[in-house]
């Protein structure tokens, strides 16, 4: 069987790329305790129009 080794540069790059995609801070108002995240945490409800204005 032939083995294909995928070069390291190029699994870092599409680490990258996926971890750009999907790491966007949202801005969403968290209500509970930011030290303890066992505690439930609630998230405020915002029209979509102003959760990605500047």
């Amino acid at each position: 069987m032939h083995t294909f080794n995928i070069p390291d540069d190029v699994i870092q790059g599409a680490a990258a790329e996926i971890h750009s995609k999907t790491n966007k801070d949202y801005q969403i108002p968290v209500v509970g305790v930011p030290n303890n995240l066992e505690t439930p945490q609630v998230f405020e409800i915002m029209p979509f129009e102003e959760i990605d204005a500047p």
